[in-house]
């Protein structure tokens, strides 16, 4: 079946042509995108590639914006969301990495791969103490899917296994040639505070693969700031425990939460910002969109019935409509980023009355303490109702929060 006949279920996320076209070079059945209907600004292609289930590929948008940064960044995903109705964004391409030659396990060098599967870091996001900078909230977290999808890789790589190698091979693609991996010479790193050159770790102590990219798994910071110096990329690199740095992820994140979908990022090494050159950037982009492809292909097959129901909430409700099971709940409620917050609850706990804010137990982990709220309150009356309107209170009309609404209607 041709991708136009069918909505895509899957928003890939590029800032830079280069990054674009490297996306596209891992793509199958490439077709130019029809006229959204818009003019949002963004340029899209569509394609598949391959899902969990052979007959069931993935249907993808792959999304170029018109500039770098987190305002475009957040622009495109939100109208990737609304002009396409995705419910999963990958944001793929180059980003700075974070060399650690003084722990060879997390040195990161040029044309490695930096997933980040615990999320991302808004280091600009802060407030100014006293006692230094803090931030002022953490970034949504990525989505649990592709977390667990990149786990799953991650076990492979154990045994060996790296089916994203196969698609960095360009000698046989000669369109790509300018895509090849770059000489190893020219992997240089350099400290701008001692003025002198750094050696690399040698491959076996960083656990490098020759002429292969090595894959990291961690936070990667986000913000507005381009790094160009090696001492504040090691400043903030301590502070946050990050393997690298991009100007897009806290965009992306921002508008993934507002809009209720989910997303995830994937990171090419291109530099070590400072003394940066566009010799890596082209092979940095084929290595993210070769490790994204491997990656979405760790996913089961998304169906077009459930997400079109997901993408149009109302539409589900009804007076026949059965009631949410507390597991359904719990997960909503976890998708509110002031409910993944321990402040955030007990301000939550507090508007509630006195009589019921007392009978509720309070858990250690967010879960557990998410699920004492809720099977407190569901023994009385009205007492998801009035959980209802502290949300509000609290959180906002966010589109989580209307999820939740939508779930406690009729029940």
């Amino acid at each position: 079946m041709s991708t136009r006949q069918v909505s895509p279920d899957i928003g890939i996320i590029t800032a830079l042509p280069v990054e674009c076209f490297a996306v596209l070079a891992v793509l199958n059945d490439l077709e130019e995108s029809p006229d959204p209907g818009n003019d949002n600004g963004s340029t899209y292609y569509l394609g598949t590639v391959p899902s969990r289930d052979a007959d069931r590929p993935h249907r993808i948008v792959l999304c170029l914006l018109t500039e770098d940064g987190g305002v475009a960044a957040a622009h495109g995903c939100a109208n990737l969301v609304r002009t396409w109705g995705v419910r999963q964004i990958v944001m793929c391409g180059i980003a700075c990495g974070v060399p650690n030659p003084a722990e060879p396990e997390r040195h990161v060098r040029l044309g490695d791969v930096l997933v980040a599967e615990d999320g991302v870091v808004p280091y600009n996001h802060v407030r100014v103490e006293r006692d230094g900078e803090q931030l002022r909230r953490p970034a949504s977290r990525p989505s649990v899917e592709l977390r667990n999808a990149a786990r799953r890789l991650r076990l492979g790589e154990e045994a060996g296994e790296r089916p994203w190698d196969r698609w960095l091979d360009v000698s046989h693609r000669p369109g790509l040639g300018h895509y090849a991996r770059p000489p190893a010479s020219t992997d240089v790193l350099f400290d701008d505070e001692t003025h002198e050159w750094v050696p690399h770790p040698p491959l076996s102590q960083s656990r490098h693969l020759p002429g292969r990219p090595k894959v990291h798994y961690g936070l990667i910071g986000s913000g507005g700031k381009l790094i160009r110096t090696s001492v504040e990329r090691n400043r903030l690199a301590r502070k946050y425990r990050l393997i690298g740095f991009d100007m897009e992820g806290d965009g992306v994140s921002d508008a993934a939460y507002l809009q209720g979908v989910d997303w995830f990022m994937v990171r090419g090494v291109s530099d070590y910002g400072s003394r940066k050159d566009d010799a890596w950037h082209r092979y940095a982009a084929l290595a993210a969109a070769a490790y994204t492809r491997t990656l979405l292909g760790q996913l089961n097959p998304l169906r077009a019935q459930a997400l079109a129901e997901q993408a149009d909430p109302i539409r589900q409700i009804g007076p026949s409509r059965s009631a949410p099971s507390r597991d359904a709940l719990v997960a909503a409620l976890l998708e509110i980023r002031t409910i993944r917050e321990r402040a955030g609850r007990d301000r939550i706990v507090a508007t509630l009355p006195d009589f019921l804010r007392h009978q509720i137990p309070r858990g250690a982990s967010a879960y557990q303490d998410v699920c004492g709220v809720v099977d407190a309150l569901a023994r009385h009356a009205g007492g998801l109702d009035l959980l209802l309107d502290a949300l509000r209170v609290v959180e906002g009309d966010s589109l989580p929060v209307r999820r939740v609404a939508h779930m406690l209607i009729d029940r």
